[in-house]
Formats: structure tokens, sequence, C-alpha cells
């Protein structure tokens, strides 16, 4: 069973800081955030691979009703373009051609035993991330994810739309008046030059 979706805000703070807070997984508040929503027995775990701006992270979700646990393994990249649009992206762990990394992430798996235990489900998905401002910034994020066995569709819909809940959450972290927002963004729009500096005919259209 695979669902998708998908989710599109503007996030009061840089592209820069709004891509740098995605790509880092292993935070204090994120990896208490998912054992305070998963209960005990969670597990989180993070491997960069230095050099390539990419990295593996494997995290466990509980299903309940009855359902045996699924664990996800993404492996994750990023990169900027020209027009300052940062973009990441994850898919599976088996995209991964990194073998020594994801051996790596697989001998922890081994090592819990909740982890190793558990179904695996797979979620791909991009982040695009365009500047409109200094510290104003689009984000859209598209998710689509299998969870693997027997799963009721609405269990599925349920879990991806929760993975969408990281827009909502970055909404709020970086929340600020719409006054000092709407500044910002009109600032950077270029100004219309004096009507001293307009030709003639510019200056009768004017």
């Amino acid at each position: 069973i695979v669902g998708a979706d998908q989710a599109t805000t503007i996030i009061d703070a840089s592209a820069a800081l709004v891509c740098g807070y995605l790509w880092t997984q292993d935070t204090y508040a994120r990896i208490s955030r998912h054992y305070s929503v998963e209960g005990q027995g969670a597990f989180w775990k993070t491997v960069v691979i230095p050099n390539i701006r990419s990295l593996i992270t494997t995290f466990l979700v509980s299903l309940g009703g009855g359902l045996s646990d699924r664990l996800f393994s993404l492996y994750l990249c990023w990169t900027r373009e020209e027009n300052g649009e940062f973009i990441l992206a994850f898919a599976d762990l088996s995209a991964c051609s990194q073998r020594s990394h994801v051996e790596a992430m697989e001998s922890l798996i081994k090592l819990d035993k909740k982890a190793s235990a558990a179904g695996r489900g797979t979620l791909t998905g991009i982040y695009r991330i365009m500047p409109l401002a200094k510290n104003v910034c689009r984000i859209t994020f598209v998710s689509q994810g299998m969870l693997g066995g027997q799963i009721p569709s609405a269990v599925m819909n349920m879990r991806i739309k929760s993975t969408l809940g990281i827009v909502k959450r970055l909404r709020d972290k970086y929340e600020r008046k719409d006054k000092e927002i709407d500044k910002e963004v009109r600032d950077e729009y270029s100004r219309p030059s004096p009507v001293s500096a307009l030709t003639a005919e510019q200056r009768e259209i004017y």
C-alpha cells in the first residue's frame, strides 16, 4: 500500500536556516520528540557520510492496533541551486552506494532487539526551500511511503500525513509578526526608478 501527500507553507526564516534544521537529524530536540511520540523502545540513529552532503537516518515507528512496528532507513542528500533554492531529498537506504556506511547502520539496527525485529517500510520525499527574502522562505514538501505487509490504507495515509507535520512545526518554530515579514518581502522587490530618471515616453506613460 502506497500513500503520498504534499504540504507547502511560508517560513519566517532564511532558506539556509530551514535547510540546516532539516539536515541536522541528531539534535536533542528532534530525538527527544521522537521518543516522546513513539514511547518506550523508540529507535533513532544517524550515520553521516562525509564530504558528499549525504547521511543515513533510521527510525522506528509504532503503528499500534496490534500491527507490527515499522523501521524506516532513509538516505538523504542536499544541494543548492543557482537561484538560491535548497533541495533536500531522501530515498530508501537501498539507493545508497556507500556500502561501508550502509553496513554501519545495519550493525546499529542489529544491536537493537526491537528495531531488528520490525518490518521494513520505505519513504521517499523531497523538500524544496525557496528564499523569498533574507529571512523568509517558502517550503514545499512532497512525501510518499509504503509500510509493507497487509496494512489498512487509513493507517498508511495517517502516517504519511504525520511526516508532513514537520512543515507545520517549522512554521510554528520560526513564526514572527506579520508586519515584520511583509516589510522584509517588500524590501526585496526592486524599487522603481525616480521620475527624473525616466525617458520622455516613460514619463508620459507614468
